[in-house]
């Protein structure tokens, strides 16, 4: 059986795109003083506030898309593992 793994590719992408909407939304409200973001007890409206989303981005992006491809791969190694030491076969 050929041990399939996860694409860190495909899991940062689905990430981007999970969390667009969201960081569109943020940063729209805080570009037209509705919510401010606040980083280190300091408030930012406006411009500073709507790039600080895009500059965030992809930092927030990368360690979740890093932590999860790492605990899905781990887990599949695993899944694998234990289901050869039994003797059965993982289907694809």
């Amino acid at each position: 059986m050929k041990e399939k793994r996860f694409s860190f590719k495909r899991v940062f992408f689905a990430y981007i795109f999970a969390t667009l909407p969201f960081f569109l939304l943020g940063s729209v409200l805080t570009l037209l003083n509705i919510t401010p973001v606040t980083a280190n007890g300091k408030e930012y409206h406006g411009i500073d506030g709507f790039l600080s989303f895009f500059v965030w981005m992809p930092f927030f992006c990368i360690l979740f898309t890093v932590l999860n491809w790492l605990v899905l791969n781990f887990g599949n190694y695993l899944y694998v593992k234990i289901f050869k030491i039994f003797g059965k076969e993982v289907e694809d």
